[in-house]
């Protein structure tokens, strides 16, 4: 029988949360799939696991790549192997809410114009305790995406020929191949988002995400560049991209103000630039985009998430000398993400204060 859905699950030193990853898809309430699962090298029990799982269920597949290739390589063989009509992305640490399946098939026969739809994800573990509200329409997307990452990688399903006949597969030489790809694809392609929490994305400290932040962060902003290169015509200086950074705030890492100042002043510039460039070539629809710059600059300047709407009324009104940040959001963020309530007060108030 022909399988609409090919889930696939990159797996590497697995075995602690594999089987709840594997019994989430199990569990879907839409039925039509199969899942291939990606061994990479070494073993850590982890291939055992899914053997004796296979066995009872001959809808899970197992490829065993034979040499260490990493996630991004281990995505695009994947794509290639699968039958599916739709692919949708499982990690072996996550978990998929069992009408995941079932919603986004129903969006995407439906919208025959949208080739990717993920949706909202739960983060939880270590101290985390919040939920990532992706955009959902394909303006805000495509806006939100010039920034940050924002689609939630273990969530999205996509028509697998929107992208292997457009030749986007995932290049291994970046650490957030995620971002990356989606960066490329979203030019030519329409992404959206459905607004429920459909899956939840594990924090346990071993998350390559968590291993490699420094280098996320200096990534982060040569995606960004690369965007605005090819989708604007904007040539970012290796000055400027200190000022895209992500997975952490360049701004206040700055400790001295006058240095912090000048980048902001600078930042403005760009974030300009970047305004009166799309009004002229109408790449991104113009709220979704003030709306993203708002949300940049609101990033930079208050430390406020860059995944929350923000509209703007113009390119001026961001920039505005009276704005202030909303303490009752930074209080909320800071609690989801670095400690539990109570905890730290001391550090919450330098936090708060910028300091």
């Amino acid at each position: 029988m022909h399988k609409l859905i090919s889930a696939i699950m990159p797996a590497y030193r697995a075995k602690a949360h594999i089987r709840e990853a594997i019994q989430s898809i199990q569990n879907q309430t839409y039925q039509n799939w199969e899942l291939l699962i990606i061994q990479d090298l070494p073993d850590d029990g982890t291939e055992e696991i899914i053997r004796k799982t296979a066995a009872k269920d001959s809808r899970i597949r197992l490829v065993q790549n034979h040499a260490r290739q990493g996630i991004a390589q281990s995505l695009n063989l994947g794509m290639r192997l699968a039958d599916g009509e739709y692919i949708a992305r499982m990690d072996a640490d996550d978990l998929s809410h069992k009408r995941r399946f079932e919603e986004q098939v129903h969006f995407l026969n439906s919208h025959p114009q949208i080739s990717l739809c993920g949706t909202w994800q739960h983060h939880f573990g270590q101290g985390r305790e919040w939920i990532h509200k992706t955009a959902v329409s394909p303006d805000r997307c495509r806006a939100n995406l010039l920034f940050s990452c924002d689609l939630c990688h273990s969530t999205v399903m996509f028509r697998r020929q929107d992208f292997i006949g457009r030749k986007l597969f995932y290049d291994p030489n970046y650490l957030a191949e995620d971002f990356e790809l989606w960066s490329r694809a979203v030019g030519r392609l329409q992404f959206a988002n459905l607004p429920k929490v459909l899956g939840e994305y594990r924090w346990d400290g071993n998350n390559i995400t968590v291993r490699n932040m420094d280098s996320l962060a200096k990534e982060h902003a040569q995606i960004v560049a690369k965007a605005l290169q090819n989708n604007l015509g904007i040539t970012v200086s290796a000055e400027q991209k200190r000022l895209l950074e992500g997975w952490g705030n360049p701004f206040y890492a700055q400790r001295n103000k006058k240095a912090r100042q000048k980048m902001y002043q600078e930042l403005e510039g760009l974030l300009r630039q970047i305004y009166s460039k799309n009004r002229q070539v109408r790449f991104y629809e113009e709220q979704a985009l003030l709306a993203a710059l708002n949300a940049q600059w609101r990033y930079a300047k208050y430390r406020e998430p860059r995944n929350v709407v923000r509209d703007a009324k113009s390119i001026d009104a961001i920039f505005l000398k009276n704005q202030h940040p909303d303490y009752r959001l930074l209080w909320k963020e800071f609690q989801s993400r670095h400690v539990s309530a109570g905890q730290d007060v001391k550090r919450a108030v330098r936090y708060l204060r910028g300091w």
